[in-house]
């Protein structure tokens, strides 16, 4: 148990890096948990079966970037709202992405949209930089 301040805080296993992101991201690549590089690989293998090989997409909200290695797509790139060095497109706010219309064939927003403090306006967005019949995959 920690003590912050005057509030005892239990410290849950394996959720002491919450939110820090390079962490996360090297833990999967030491290739600790089996379990979740399963349930990754099953979860990107459902959205691959909606994502043509030559289509242009994004991840918008990124996070530790590992999906790049579960997107059949070369045309896949990561962004977030942050400068970590495995984004492609650093700073990205999803509720005004600066991107042209009809810029994506696709766009990945997985485990995202509960964070931002105005999801309507994202979906907004993201159906506006979507082109015409692209997918939005949540």
């Amino acid at each position: 148990m920690e003590i912050l301040g005057k509030f005892a805080v239990k410290k849950k296993a394996g959720m002491s890096n919450t939110g820090d992101t390079a962490s996360s991201r090297k833990y999967f690549y030491e290739g600790k948990n089996n379990n979740l590089t399963m349930l990754l690989s099953n979860i990107y293998s459902l959205m691959n079966n909606h994502i043509e090989p030559h289509h242009k997409g994004i991840e918008v909200g990124a996070v530790n970037g590992v999906s790049k290695d579960f997107i059949n797509n070369k045309n896949y790139q990561l962004a977030d709202f942050c400068y970590n060095s495995w984004l492609d497109i650093k700073n990205i706010d999803a509720l005004k992405t600066g991107f042209a219309d009809s810029s994506f064939d696709f766009m990945v927003s997985n485990n995202m949209i509960h964070h931002i403090y105005s999801p309507i306006i994202s979906l907004k967005e993201m159906s506006r930089i979507l082109k015409p019949g692209g997918k939005l995959i949540i």
